[in-house]
């Protein structure tokens, strides 16, 4: 049977699928459920069974089985251990939410994209987000100078009206 975390996963929720913490211990639970649950999913998107990941790593299904339902408490190793064999990379950031995974469907664009361009994957991410912050400025911009046009026309057809009237 499939608990919620999984069913959230299938049914593509995780991004609204927020728990909040109170201590410590929790948010730390939370995160290794937010882990456990993305390396669900990329079994899954692989097409790889709780056994063969288990036979990968050196375990039992059943360990897989309740690492899923979340009826395990898994060491950072074990957690490894899953990433590696599911051919991820684990890294530990104090970024949080300022920390950015490009979706494994866009993965191969936008690699063959940076390297057309001479650039890492690094330096076009950069370059991308360094061209909103321009955008996002120059349409900034460019309503606050249409804001003062118009209150300057009207100063000016105030201050004709004034002249017309004197």
């Amino acid at each position: 049977m499939e608990n919620d975390i999984i069913r959230k996963i299938k049914e593509g929720k995780l991004e609204k699928f927020e728990l909040k913490s109170e201590s410590l211990e929790e948010e730390l639970e939370n995160i290794i459920i937010d882990l456990v649950s993305k390396l669900t999913l990329m079994r899954m998107e692989q097409g790889v069974s709780q056994k063969e990941l288990a036979e990968k790593i050196g375990t039992k299904q059943t360990a897989i089985s309740r690492l899923e339902n979340a009826s395990s408490n898994p060491s950072l190793k074990f957690l490894l251990k899953i990433t590696k064999a599911l051919g991820g990379e684990m890294k530990i950031t104090p970024h949080g939410k300022y920390t950015y995974t490009i979706p494994e469907n866009y993965r191969e664009t936008f690699e063959k994209i940076a390297k057309s361009e001479g650039k890492t994957i690094q330096e076009k991410i950069d370059a991308l987000i360094s061209m909103e912050i321009m955008n996002f400025s120059y349409k900034k911009i460019k309503v606050e100078f249409k804001n003062f046009n118009r209150k300057s026309n009207r100063k000016s057809k105030n201050n004709e009206n004034a002249f017309k009237a004197a």
